[in-house]
């Protein structure tokens, strides 16, 4: 129900299906907050009304509406942490190096296999590469998950505590979204018992030289 009135707001722009997806949002949303990982439809809901947000914004009282949502004005509890702040490659010589996140207690980050219940669809999975620039191809060598959640909420894999894991560097011209230096970046979700943050890249400090 709440997405078809979401739709139908999105397809026709009547003021009343708005009206009506919003106050159905608001008589859901203590449960959303409650279990958020339970209420996956409900979950996509919300995210819908978010990038919509310019016509929900005064029906909705969101949490920020400046679209400036960002994990900067918190601290995370995720830090990110390399072996190496500088290498070179060339045809003949690749690179490598040793990612290790530290992830507070009481949270988790999505593994980069995430599994294959509905719970997993909906969240972002452990990713490593370039955020920008290019003539770099990017492997990361990926730890395995372990299961979390419950049949209740949906099954995914994630990881808490310390992980680590390896990435190797190759020179490969004109690879890359966009043109010049290539930055690399780590982007995670991490989720605790009760919510689940946005999902958030973390520039890595590394000096890259392409010979």
């Amino acid at each position: 129900m709440l997405h078809a009135l979401i739709e139908l707001a999105h397809r026709t722009g009547e003021p009343r299906f708005a009206q009506r997806a919003a106050k159905l949002m608001q008589s859901i949303s203590a449960t959303l907050a409650e279990h958020p990982l339970g209420t996956i439809n409900s979950t996509r809901a919300l995210l819908t009304m978010l990038a919509r947000r310019d016509r929900y914004h005064e029906l909705l009282d969101f949490a920020t509406n400046d679209g400036s949502d960002s994990l900067e004005r918190t601290q995370s509890p995720v830090a990110v942490l390399v072996s190496t702040d500088a290498f070179s490659v060339s045809d003949d010589a690749p690179a490598s190096f040793k990612v290790a996140m530290e992830i507070e207690p009481g949270y988790h980050i999505v593994a980069a296999d995430p599994g294959e219940g509905e719970a997993a669809k909906s969240l972002y999975p452990l990713r490593a590469g370039l955020i920008s620039g290019q003539d770099i191809a990017v492997y990361a060598d990926y730890p395995q998950g372990e299961a979390m959640g419950t049949e209740a909420v949906g099954r995914f894999n994630a990881h808490s505590g310390r992980v680590e894991f390896d990435i190797a560097i190759e020179k490969a011209p004109g690879i890359g979204a966009s043109p010049g230096k290539p930055v690399l970046g780590v982007s995670f979700q991490a989720c605790s018992d009760t919510e689940c943050l946005q999902p958030q890249t973390v520039r890595l400090d590394i000096e890259i030289t392409i010979e």
